[in-house]
């Protein structure tokens, strides 16, 4: 390991590209925000989603639960936030392991930064 770099640094071998939304001009028929969504910056990160291909959820009679949503890691003083987007996620090739996603949430960790993210469909 290199001295400085954390053992989550040394994980994100894949590169992100995330967008954020300069001109909102409403939602779609899908209740997507429409507008400019321009790329915001590129940087190491680490994503997965479950074994299942995405998330799931679970509905009982009092409550909906969603469960194992994909995630991601990116390094700590990352300039994002829960309204940008990904934009696409690549490995060390160049080839797209993820397309677009909303981030549902970005959580803060001691030596990087945790991101759910969700499906736009």
């Amino acid at each position: 390991m290199i001295k400085g770099s954390s053992p989550a640094r040394s994980r994100m071998t894949m590169r992100v590209t995330f967008e954020r939304q300069f001109a909102p001009t409403g939602a779609d028929g899908f209740g997507q925000n429409t507008g400019d969504w321009r790329p915001s910056c590129t940087v190491p990160c680490w994503a997965w989603a479950p074994r299942s291909g995405g998330r799931q959820t679970v509905s009982g009679e009092s409550r909906t639960v969603t469960t194992m949503t994909p995630g991601m890691i990116v390094p700590l003083h990352t300039d994002v936030l829960n309204t940008d987007r990904v934009q696409q996620v690549v490995d060390r090739a160049g080839n797209v392991i993820f397309g677009l996603m909303r981030i549902d949430s970005v959580d803060p960790r001691t030596t990087h930064l945790e991101l759910r993210l969700l499906e736009i469909q």
